[in-house]
């Protein structure tokens, strides 16, 4: 009888232990991504590759390769590049405007 309690508590500890590390990191992105204005949120994730790539090299284990640094970096500039150019580009449209007037606006 004692085995099955031990089971059941050692159930629902590994239960826990494996939710909160995908349930946490869910939920702060989503967060975040509410809270982040859109180019933010896709100028840190394009650094994602770069992140998982120097991670891997803390692992003494895993062989790091020149190539994959090299398209990790290249994907990484690039797409903050994309939206710093996004966002310049929108602020250099909406600078020129001035405020929208009443009749204007989306009734949307």
């Amino acid at each position: 009888m004692g085995g099955d309690l031990e089971a059941s508590i050692n159930t629902g500890s590994v239960a826990v232990a494996s939710l909160l590390p995908i349930v946490l990191p869910n939920y702060v992105n989503q967060v975040g991504v509410a809270l982040a204005s859109p180019v933010t949120v896709r100028a840190v994730l394009a650094v994602g590759p770069v992140v998982v790539f120097a991670l891997q090299l803390l692992d003494g284990r895993l062989s790091s390769s020149p190539a994959t640094l090299t398209a990790c970096g290249l994907y990484g500039l690039f797409a903050v590049a994309a939206a710093v150019a996004r966002r310049r580009a929108i602020g250099t449209v909406t600078a020129g405007r001035g405020a929208p007037r009443a009749s204007s606006r989306c009734p949307c």
